[in-house]
């Protein structure tokens, strides 16, 4: 009976801390998560919402800490340790972080924002070619992910690799025709591939999908300014200044 009791105060007192957390009242939701681990301290799920608390207020150690008592309670939770890489990651950790959304990914394989959240970081780490192999696993398991389909086109031309990054350009247009990014991406490829007027054409797909993206109003000028046409080349170059565009 006892038991019974306790399972039912605990399930009222995370609904109760949870009513609060979302209407920001933070002090008294951390109690009632608080007064839920004393009745019953071994329960992973109490941990991991008053880690979530914690982070949401910026005590992002606090908040870690919690979330490395949820994983010892329950290390098969591939949730836990994603929170806790992100939090690692805030915390400027990053070798740790990467840590944890491998074990995560040893879990489920086969979830694609686990893989796309990897590729993140590794391409903040600068790791290009193991950034592509998460992005083109999380675009086997998710192909309509366009934030894969981006990425992936932007590490191959970083790489150098631009055949291949305008291969991936046009599969990441054929998911958002009007990504204005995706178009800007594909006239870089296409300039240093030398073909000046395919890039032209890009550039000016992109400004056409948002005439407020600056890059591609900045590379135009650079193309128009390759291929002679100065006048035209001044203008696009005042447009990318007057939106801000710095180089």
């Amino acid at each position: 009976m006892g038991v019974c009791m306790s399972a039912e105060e605990i399930a009222r007192l995370l609904a109760e801390g949870e009513s609060l957390h979302d209407e920001g009242r933070y002090d008294e939701a951390l109690a009632t998560y608080e007064r839920a681990i004393e009745l019953d301290p071994t329960q992973a799920g109490l941990y991991a919402h008053k880690g979530s608390l914690l982070w949401n207020v910026g005590r992002h150690a606090e908040a870690l800490a919690d979330f490395e008592r949820a994983i010892t309670l329950e290390p098969d939770n591939a949730d836990f340790l994603m929170s806790q890489g992100d939090l690692l990651l805030v915390l400027e950790r990053p070798d740790e972080a990467l840590a944890a959304y491998d074990a995560a990914l040893r879990l489920e394989p086969d979830n694609a924002e686990f893989c796309v959240t990897r590729g993140d970081l590794l391409q903040e780490l600068g790791r290009l070619h193991e950034a592509l192999a998460a992005y083109a696993r999380a675009l086997e398991l998710a192909p309509d992910d366009f934030s894969s389909a981006i990425h992936k086109a932007n590490i191959l031309r970083e790489l150098g690799r631009d055949d291949e990054a305008v291969a991936a350009y046009d599969a990441a247009l054929a998911l958002d025709p009007t990504s204005a990014e995706a178009h800007n991406g594909k006239g870089f490829a296409l300039e240093s591939l030398g073909q000046p007027l395919r890039a032209l054409a890009a550039y000016e797909q992109a400004i056409f999908c948002d005439e407020k993206f600056a890059p591609a109003w900045y590379n135009k000028a650079n193309v128009l300014t390759q291929l002679g046409r100065y006048t035209e080349a001044e203008y696009a170059r005042k447009r990318a200044a007057k939106l801000g565009y710095n180089w």
